[in-house]
């Protein structure tokens, strides 16, 4: 049995969640920034969209992130990855990986 969701349902959950949503490109440049994201780091979406993550990376741990995060938008696994396929399959047309409240850019493999 499938239930109709209520018009633009996706898109109205992901800016009224209560946790900070964010999405990053393959780049690592935001390109969404919702208004618990707001709350939560102290930036506008204004002054958010389009700006590095760096943006919300302490200095201490840039170096390690962008590290990290290269690799796996060039497709290597993160110790994420089991978590995401979990979760894309309990729900599969969702397409993110959590990383404490946080939702950002997928590797190519994940691309919608």
């Amino acid at each position: 049995m499938s239930i109709a969701l209520p018009a633009r349902f996706p898109e109205r959950l992901v800016a009224e969640c209560p946790d900070a949503v964010i999405y990053a490109d393959a780049a690592g440049n935001i390109r969404y920034w919702n208004a618990a994201a707001t709350r939560t780091f102290g930036f506008s979406a204004i002054e958010a969209i389009g700006s590095p993550l760096d943006l919300i990376i302490p200095e201490w741990l840039r170096s390690r992130h962008w590290e990290g995060y290269n690799k796996v938008m060039s497709g290597a696994q993160s110790r994420y990855t089991k978590m995401v396929d979990r979760f894309r399959s309990s729900l599969p047309s969702c397409r993110c990986a959590m990383t404490q409240a946080v939702l950002l850019a997928l590797p190519p493999s994940y691309a919608m």
